[in-house]
């Protein structure tokens, strides 16, 4: 069985076949090797993050980041549905 880089974008985890051997290249450069955007597709720019180029733009790290703090918030706004239950 191959190498294989684990990218974790906000807690989200996929598996991907090693972009590289060396065991000392940044995951940007990695990831950006191995995901390439494809011919005619348009690049977000490294500042939507990984998640931004994988969907070519549609869901940016910050969309994502605010995502995820809306949903872990849902708890606090919704106490009394969470009664009773350990935090």
């Amino acid at each position: 069985m191959g190498d294989f880089i684990v990218f974790v974008v906000f807690g989200v985890s996929f598996a991907s076949a090693a972009a590289t051997r060396s065991p000392r290249t940044p995951i940007g450069d990695a990831f950006e090797r191995r995901f390439a955007p494809r011919a005619g597709a348009r690049d977000p720019g490294a500042g939507a993050g990984n998640i931004g180029r994988l969907s070519e733009g549609a869901l940016t790290r910050a969309d994502y980041g605010a995502q995820a703090v809306t949903c872990a918030w849902l708890r606090f706004m919704h106490a009394d549905l969470y009664a009773g239950v350990p935090a």
